[in-house]
């Protein structure tokens, strides 16, 4: 990154808020544009155009907050909307809105897509994918020095110890220690997951008969836990199985050590941010619908 000679804006709580929601945007962007399916492709590029939009917006707000231009924001058009951005830094002595043709171009094509019907192919998605990322990057580390990578959904995951394995997933995915990420990631989801199947079926049973296959039947409880718990939360039961085939079993020990047995013997670059993306965000998702994962983790097992 190039040195920052400028002073920069304060980085206040409410912009932060808004450029974790902007993070937010760009990983559900990420995820939907690892899916197979016309309709996932058409989801991917308007979230990637509306991941700019709030960044644009936010900077807009951050740097100039009078109630009048607020209001006329709602109003403003995408090309309107990148030259007030242009002339709000202007006025603060700032770098100009970076990447201005490309975003333009995600913004083509997301308009294509979700007002003419016209399907946006693999190659056109990987574009928005591309230009989206280094836009984000470049505009917010001009504005305020952040790179994008330190803004993370984290944040907003209230279980400690689920939170660490996610930070440090991320961190291991930001010094290409791909395998690591892939584990400290799938860890923070499995427990994530444990504390959510309970409360949905309540702790499995535990067989100790000679006649009964202990080891089959937690496996297949387990399983069923999981499908179950995908239902009950609304996930996305293609990203699951995609997540799934990456990273195989998860054993997480009441220690906080963890196991992967059967994980995929080649991690990818890709693999990586998608195990990372994926369980960051269901982590969230799945706060947000069960509460507090400390309060399903209670003893006996009936959750909030």
């Amino acid at each position: 990154m190039p040195v920052v000679l400028h002073p920069l804006p304060t980085l206040g709580p409410i912009t932060r808020k808004k450029l974790v929601l902007v993070k937010q945007l760009y990983q559900e962007a990420l995820v939907q544009s690892s899916r197979s399916g016309i309709a996932s492709r058409m989801l991917s590029v308007i979230h990637f155009d509306l991941a700019n939009e709030t960044t644009l917006r936010t900077v807009i707000t951050a740097l100039d907050s009078s109630n009048e231009l607020a209001k006329k924001l709602d109003d403003m058009g995408f090309t309107h909307l990148v030259n007030k951005a242009d002339k709000v830094l202007s006025s603060n002595k700032l770098k100009p809105v970076p990447k201005t043709d490309t975003i333009q171009r995600v913004h083509f094509i997301r308009n294509a897509a979700q007002h003419e019907a016209r399907y946006p192919n693999e190659s056109e998605v990987s574009d928005c994918r591309t230009y989206t990322r280094d836009f984000l990057k470049q505009i917010i580390f001009n504005v305020w020095g952040l790179e994008l990578e330190k803004i993370s959904l984290t944040e907003l995951v209230q279980n400690r110890q689920i939170k660490k394995y996610l930070v440090d997933a991320e961190t291991a995915l930001g010094k290409g220690n791909l395998v690591d990420a892939v584990e400290y990631a799938s860890a923070g989801l499995q427990v994530a997951m444990n504390h959510a199947g309970e409360a949905i079926v309540w702790h499995k049973p535990r067989f100790t008969g000679q006649h009964y296959d202990d080891e089959y039947l937690e496996d297949t409880l387990d399983r069923m836990k999981d499908v179950l718990s995908l239902a009950v939360l609304g996930l996305n039961y293609g990203d699951f199985m995609r997540y799934k085939r990456i990273v195989g079993a998860v054993f997480v020990r009441s220690d906080g050590s963890f196991q992967h047995p059967d994980m995929k013997e080649e991690i990818t670059a890709r693999d990586a941010e998608f195990v990372v993306t994926y369980c960051i965000d269901t982590v969230v998702q799945i706060e947000n619908a069960v509460g507090n994962l400390d309060v399903l983790a209670e003893p006996d097992g009936r959750g909030a």
